[in-house]
């Protein structure tokens, strides 16, 4: 059950638990001046909104002192913000909004979303991304190439590949696979296999990521021997060693070889 649902939260305290988290993740705490100048809201609305989330033990409130969320306000703010990420990609990636717009508009529906709906835009943002036509341009030439009978012919592998809620009836190719390690920042994946001793399949089976999910390396520091990822909308730390226990394969585009 996502976090966000085992608690009643108006759409006004959800923006004051995303708002916490972001100030957190920049100064490790908030304040409520802070939060204030973040909503452009006066002070006495978020100390009423405090106690309220307080109360319902999503922060660490008292006056005067900073403000942190508890583990349960972390695990809804990290849902609240999954929300928002994939309705913006949504709108980014597959419409072509530009990202102001898309930026405000997620911030208008991610509250009012359901699960369902939620899981089928991260399906097709996949879907999208995954296709070898090349991603939102395969949207835009879509319909001239159907008119036109010029369609490459790979349309039924890749139905076949990434129809939502499945995968091929082999998933695991004969082919050794490149492992997550491999790739750089910026790179985005198609998840292909975990090994089986591996803690990651754990994690990745938590977040309802199946065979053909598309991965996307938000940072990778060599040195350090870690890296940041975004897989279903959830954002994730992994060690290189861990990724190399990732199999995967890049996603191409129509102008790729």
């Amino acid at each position: 059950m996502p976090a966000t649902l085992q608690y009643e939260l108006t759409a006004s305290l959800e923006h004051y638990v995303e708002a916490i988290y972001w100030i957190a993740n920049t100064k490790k705490a908030a304040r409520a001046k802070d939060i204030a100048e973040r909503m452009k809201v006066a002070k006495s609305s978020v100390t009423g909104a405090l106690q309220a989330l307080a109360d319902k033990g999503l922060v660490n409130y008292a006056p005067y002192d900073v403000i942190t969320l508890t583990d349960a306000g972390l695990a809804v703010a990290r849902e609240l913000v999954r929300r928002h990420e994939v309705i913006r990609d949504f709108f980014v990636r597959v419409l072509s909004v530009d990202a102001d717009e898309a930026e405000i508009a997620a911030s208008a529906m991610e509250h009012a979303v359901t699960d369902t709906i939620l899981d089928r835009l991260i399906a097709f943002i996949e879907f999208v991304e995954r296709c070898p036509q090349g991603g939102t341009a395969f949207l835009k030439d879509f319909g001239y190439h159907c008119d036109n009978e010029t369609c490459s012919g790979q349309c039924d592998f890749c139905v076949d590949e990434v129809a939502l809620g499945k995968t091929t009836a082999n998933p695991r190719p004969s082919q050794p696979q490149p492992s997550l390690a491999r790739f750089e920042t910026g790179d985005r994946v198609v998840l292909i296999d975990v090994s089986s001793d591996s803690p990651v399949r754990q994690r990745f089976e938590q977040m309802g990521a199946q065979l053909g999910a598309v991965i996307e390396l938000e940072q990778v520091d060599a040195e350090a021997g870690t890296m940041k990822i975004k897989l279903k909308g959830y954002h994730e730390n992994l060690t290189l060693d861990e990724a190399a226990k990732v199999w995967v394969r890049p996603v191409k585009r129509k102008d790729e070889k």
